[in-house]
């Protein structure tokens, strides 16, 4: 069956919806989730918001849905004039406890969606029931850090995913998570939440060093992806720096094996 789906703001064709990702509910419908410009399934809050779909995979008709965003940007300690003036959602990834069927959402936030906005961008959780009914949501992040000269933005390139009763996320962040870090480049970053979006033990990968002389921050390294297993973690990386061996041209791709508390 073809199928699309898609709003105009006002009757406009400028607005749009995109980052769609895709998973399979406990019951066996289709949950999707992406990010909106248009008043897709309530008034936007904002230049854009997160949605989420519960479809038949039969008839792919829509059975739920929900969109959720704040409408203004968070005072920063730093403007930056290129940036929209309101608040800006983008959904990043889902996935699904198939002991309950619960839905477990992520999005980055440049607003206080759940909580005060730390730094430029946070990354925030969202905790849906199998029909998509909101239970709760949370937001973490950091804020600027004058040592860094860094803004504290935990960027939307990331993932969540979901073993026993834990949470696991990864993505890139350029602020201070650790707390030991020294340049404002992006490293990989690593959390674990309980069902009830409590973090539990964070991390942050951290390599300061560069050979890319076009490159004028130190050491960054980009997330892509990354699998749970029950025996630990495997992350698919990107690294402009000597992570583990002298690098070879901008960027190289790097596989790292965790413990499942992100022990490399």
């Amino acid at each position: 069956l073809p199928w699309f789906v898609g709003t105009p703001l006002n009757g406009s064709p400028s607005s749009s919806e995109s980052q769609i990702r895709a998973v399979i509910g406990k019951d066996g419908h289709i949950m999707i989730a992406g990010t909106t410009s248009s008043h897709l399934f309530d008034d936007r809050g904002g230049a854009s918001d997160v949605f989420y779909m519960k479809v038949n995979p039969s008839t792919l008709a829509i059975e739920n849905a929900i969109q959720l965003g704040v409408n203004t940007m968070a005072t920063l300690p730093i403007t930056y004039p290129s940036r929209d003036a309101s608040g800006d959602e983008r959904g990043t990834s889902l996935v699904v406890d198939k002991g309950n069927g619960d839905v477990y959402g992520m999005m980055r936030t440049n607003g206080n969606f759940a909580d005060i906005l730390n730094g430029g961008l946070d990354v925030a959780f969202v905790k849906l029931g199998p029909n998509l009914d909101l239970k709760l949501v949370k937001q973490f992040g950091t804020s600027y850090t004058a040592e860094l000269a860094s803004e504290g933005f935990e960027q939307y390139v990331g993932q969540i995913s979901f073993l026993g009763d834990t949470v696991y996320v990864a993505g890139i962040s350029n602020s201070n998570i650790s707390g030991t870090k020294v340049d404002a480049s992006w490293d990989i970053y690593f959390l674990k939440m309980d069902r009830n979006l409590n973090v539990t033990l964070k991390k942050q990968f951290d390599q300061g060093t560069t050979l890319w002389p076009v490159n004028s921050a130190a050491g960054h390294e980009w997330f892509y992806t990354f699998h749970v297993r029950d025996d630990g973690i495997l992350f698919n990386l990107g690294t402009e720096s000597n992570y583990v061996e002298t690098l070879v041209g901008a960027e190289d791709m790097l596989f790292v094996n965790s413990d499942l508390n992100g022990n490399l």
